[in-house]
């Protein structure tokens, strides 16, 4: 068998992330997506897939934005306006040891609460620019899945016929997922067999997608996207806007479907990941 999980990121950052995210998928493939807890649209965001029975997990933020807690208890986590340091900078001090792992757990742990206070009982986790793999801040969200009973994103893609662009970036990825994978499954943390999107790229097309879904080896995989139209909010929170247009494409493209039952794939939902 062969399950694909289609699951749309950063949920919240924006009304057009989240106007996008919608239709992806009540149009397109997408069947879960990544709530940002602390993004300003957050709120409209858990309303909206309310609405349409979209199921949301939680899309772990260290780098965007504002905590979820008081700055006074997460000091060692945000920088002198009370944002979160961008993802360069935190790396630096998580490296240089600047960063206090109480800080780390509260933060994340708000962040949940955050999202249960907008009526979202979160169905998996994973983070914002893959921050998890990080081991100090993989050590937290380990510990947050398995507290709450949540599937975990390990984004273990091996890099078999990438584009050149991607390869140092998925190279540089895949030892800490692996790593993070052994550490999941040694907690008995469900999560997906396969990863499906950094060999895509940002900005995907309804081609490569539908070439990549007929090389879908069998499990379940976890394809992570990021649909939306781009607006102020989103251009004031990200480098990554023109792009996410062009994979809604993709994703509501009848080419993708087609592919989806050649293959003989199954959409699955993360609600399904312990039954896989």
């Amino acid at each position: 068998m062969r399950g694909l999980i289609v699951n749309a990121d950063d949920f919240g950052l924006s009304p057009g992330v989240n106007a996008g995210v919608l239709e992806a998928y009540l149009v397109g493939i997408v069947r879960s997506a990544s709530l940002v807890a602390t993004a300003p649209c957050a709120e409209q965001a858990a309303h909206q897939a309310a609405e349409v029975g979209l199921e949301l997990g939680l899309h772990l933020n260290l780098t965007t934005g504002r905590p979820a807690c008081p700055l006074e208890e997460v000091p060692s986590l945000v920088d002198a306006d009370g944002r979160f340091h961008s993802l360069g900078e935190l790396l630096l001090r998580l490296a240089a040891g600047r960063v206090q792992p109480d800080d780390l757990e509260r933060e994340l742990e708000a962040q949940v609460a955050r999202a249960r206070l907008l009526g979202v009982r979160p169905s998996h986790l994973n983070a914002h620019h893959h921050v998890h793999l990080h081991p100090m801040v993989g050590a937290a969200a380990l510990r947050l899945a398995a507290a709450h009973g949540l599937p975990l994103r390990c984004p273990v893609e091996p890099p078999r016929g990438w584009h050149p662009r991607d390869l140092a970036r998925g190279l540089l990825l895949l030892p800490p997922a692996w790593r993070l994978r052994r550490q999941a499954q040694a907690l008995g943390i469900p999560t997906a067999h396969h990863f499906l999107g950094i060999s895509l790229g940002y900005g995907f097309d309804a081609r490569a997608l539908a070439a990549a879904l007929l090389r879908l080896p069998e499990g379940l995989t976890e394809l992570m996207c990021h649909p939306g139209y781009p607006d102020a909010e989103l251009a004031a929170a990200t480098r990554y806007t023109a792009g996410r247009e062009r994979e809604l494409v993709a994703l509501t493209d009848p080419r993708v479907r087609q592919a989806l039952e050649t293959r003989g794939i199954r959409l699955a939902r993360w609600s399904e990941a312990c039954a896989w």
